[in-house]
């Protein structure tokens, strides 16, 4: 696959993954950046959310969003039966399970 490529290709260029960040919500898409750590500097690579989720399951980096984002993506829930602590605990659950392939399909990306 293109991620297993990418990723043997920064291992021999002795480049690390050192996170992914879901950086904006923008008309309903998301967005996110790359940071790749080689010889001591950072660059970042502008990528679909999937692309980059995909790459850093690979190269067990952490995954981040920023507080923008999941503001602006959080759902309102009414009524007074609602347990945030344990949605949150739920959709934690959901994204230390996830993979790859089923986040892109829940987001409607195709690769």
């Amino acid at each position: 696959m293109t991620h297993d490529l990418v990723t043997e290709m920064l291992g021999q260029l002795d480049a690390q993954v050192v996170r992914i960040t879901v950086t904006e919500l923008k008309e309903n898409t998301f967005y996110a950046s790359i940071t790749v750590q080689q010889n001591g500097s950072e660059i970042e690579i502008d990528s679909r959310p999937s692309d980059a989720i995909a790459l850093a399951v690979r190269a067990d980096a952490p995954i981040f969003a920023a507080e923008d984002v999941i503001e602006e993506s959080a759902i309102e829930f009414e009524g007074e039966d609602v347990n945030e602590e344990e949605i949150v605990s739920e959709f934690k659950q959901f994204l230390d399970h996830v993979t790859p392939d089923e986040f892109a399909e829940a987001s409607g990306e195709e690769d």
